[in-house]
């Protein structure tokens, strides 16, 4: 995922993987397959920084069908850096649709309270993704 503005160092990677999950906890129950999205974003600034934003979010979309969004929570690093930025991460795996090249992942400053979410800060597709 690349700088959609113009942040320093920011970079981020989604990796999109088939997963088996049960249909209930129950050791026994049949398994679904579904498609997950993860992401990890670093160097990110603080999602304030973008506007009334208190949490990024993470987005993928198949443009002109689906999307899905989800939470992005901060990782807590043991020695942050004194310049600035850190990492935050997602993911989503509950997709039943196949994702096709042209789908667009993308990390977004997001208002917790008003459910608001701000102009993309990292994005790519899945163009170059390798199986």
């Amino acid at each position: 995922l690349h700088p959609a503005q113009d942040i320093p160092n920011a970079r981020g990677t989604a990796l999109i993987a088939k997963v088996k999950k049960p249909y209930t906890e129950d050791p026994a129950s049949p398994v679904r397959e579904r498609q997950s999205v993860g992401i990890y974003a670093d160097w990110l600034p603080a999602p304030a920084s973008f506007g009334d934003y208190d949490q990024f979010e993470g987005i993928a979309r198949i443009p002109g069908q689906i999307s899905w969004r989800f939470t992005m929570h901060q990782v807590q690093e043991d020695a942050p850096s004194w310049f600035g930025g850190s990492p935050w991460t997602g993911k989503f795996d509950e997709i039943s649709s196949e994702l096709t090249v042209n789908t667009l992942v993308e990390v977004r400053p997001f208002n917790s309270k008003t459910k608001k979410a701000g102009q993309a800060v990292l994005q790519g597709t899945l163009q170059r993704c390798r199986g």
